[in-house]
Parts: C-alpha cells; sequence; structure tokens
C-alpha cells in the first residue's frame, strides 16, 4: 500500500511539475505588433513608427 501512494505522489508531482515548467505562450511585442496590421487595427505607418519603438528598448 505504501508503494503506490508513493508511486501516486510521484505521478501527481512529475506531472505538475511538467506543466509548471512549459513556458506560457506569451506574444512579443513584435508579434502584437504584425497580428494588429495584418487584422487592419494600425496602418503600415504606425506600424513601422512602433516597430521602431520596440527595437530600441
Amino acid at each position: 500500500m505504501a508503494l503506490f501512494i508513493v508511486g501516486l505522489v510521484w505521478l501527481i508531482r512529475s506531472l505538475t511539475r511538467d506543466a509548471a515548467s512549459k513556458p506560457a505562450n506569451v506574444e512579443t511585442p513584435q508579434d502584437i505588433l504584425r497580428r494588429r496590421y495584418a487584422a487592419g487595427e494600425i496602418d503600415e505607418e504606425e506600424y513601422l513608427r512602433r516597430l521602431s519603438g520596440v527595437g530600441q528598448r
């Protein structure tokens, strides 16, 4: 019985550790700008202006 409990604890810890170690799908500022430009939310001039600003940081 103890071996079963230890195995169960090990399994749960390994599954939660794997989920926590994977990075979330995080958009970079460049990705956000590309998406907004493609969707027509910003025009080319604003896209290029903001893209150059992002590159300076």
